[in-house]
């Protein structure tokens, strides 16, 4: 979403897809687009500098520390590419910055001052965005935990009173668990509230978040199926596995044709819906029967005519655990 922020801001339509190799449009100004990205590297700079100083490092190794950010070649590259990987490096620092600077006003600061709580909330802010931006950001998450159970254990170690003890883990338990979960879902409703419409990778979701999408064919597609309808056929498991077939046969075994589970759209994933074999029917001139649950069917590939058909005895070729 932080690069489609920035596609709106440019000024883009949305009607380039951004495909290798293609020459942008004018109206895509890419440049305010990589940009806007590029800042995003730029501050890592700073944010390399002021960790640490959270850390008690002297001022001129911080400024070198700076340094070492500001000219290492594979950040400036990545700069200059339309990809996630700057905002995700850049919510990465910042978590370690804000981590560091809760550390510091935790140590030497007074528990549950203003300061205290901005650099607090600030830690679970930045690890909702980490998140956000992409799962590794877990890595993150798991930091920022041994870091809390850390300081809570030396707490309890040093026989604080508990409902004192108690205070603690309810401060970080609100900005360090709820405040970064709210922020994840927070950004969630963003994605589904405006970006509702069909697209390209539609096929790649299950059925049930395909039929919300606008624009798609699985949203105006009845609810009950007839006799002689044609139908894609998707695996139950996770994926975006279709039922796909072809005239080529298998090397081995049965040599019929080969059926397989194919992730893109293709015109041989379509399939009808027949009567069982030996019921014959004109599925154009017949009034509209529904299949119904218990109906013996018969699945025919529509671009071959072949039948579907499932061996008890014969192996497959390849997953050779199970049948044809």
């Amino acid at each position: 979403m932080l690069v489609a922020l920035a596609e709106v801001i440019a000024g883009h339509n949305g009607t380039f897809n951004f495909k290798s190799a293609k020459k942008y449009p004018e109206y895509v100004d890419y440049t305010f687009i990589r940009a806007q990205i590029a800042l995003y590297g730029v501050a890592l700079v700073p944010m390399a500098y002021l960790t640490c100083r959270h850390l008690h490092i002297s001022r001129p190794m911080a400024t070198l520390a700076g340094c070492f950010v500001l000219f290492d070649n594979a950040l400036c590259v990545m700069s200059r590419f339309i990809l996630l990987d700057e905002p995700l490096l850049f919510f990465t620092a910042m978590t370690l910055w804000s981590a560091t600077g809760f550390q510091y006003v935790n140590k030497h600061g007074r528990s549950f001052s203003r300061r205290w709580w901005k650099w607090l909330l600030l830690t679970g802010f930045s690890l909702g965005c980490v998140m956000s931006s992409k799962w590794v950001g877990l890595f993150c998450v798991i930091m920022v935990g041994i870091a809390t159970a850390d300081d809570l254990f030396r707490k309890y170690c040093d026989l604080m009173p508990w409902k004192l003890y108690a205070r603690h883990w309810l401060a970080r338990g609100i900005a360090l668990i709820l405040v970064p979960l709210a922020i994840y879902v927070a950004c969630f409703w963003v994605h589904f509230h405006y970006l509702y419409r069909s697209g390209n990778g539609d096929h790649k979701l299950s059925a049930k978040f395909q039929a919300h999408l606008k624009g798609n064919k699985l949203n105006t597609q009845p609810y009950d199926i007839t006799y002689g309808a044609f139908v894609d056929i998707r695996a139950v498991y996770n994926g975006p596995g279709l039922l796909h077939s072809h005239i080529d046969r298998y090397p081995s075994g049965s040599h019929l044709q080969q059926v397989t589970c194919f992730p893109h759209r293709d015109k041989n994933n379509i399939w009808q819906l027949r009567k069982a074999r030996g019921i014959s029917a004109n599925y154009t001139l017949d009034p509209i029967e529904f299949v119904q649950n218990g109906d013996i069917i018969q699945v025919v590939h529509n671009r071959t005519g072949a039948a579907l058909r499932a061996s008890k005895h014969v192996l497959a070729p390849l997953t050779t655990s199970h049948f044809e």
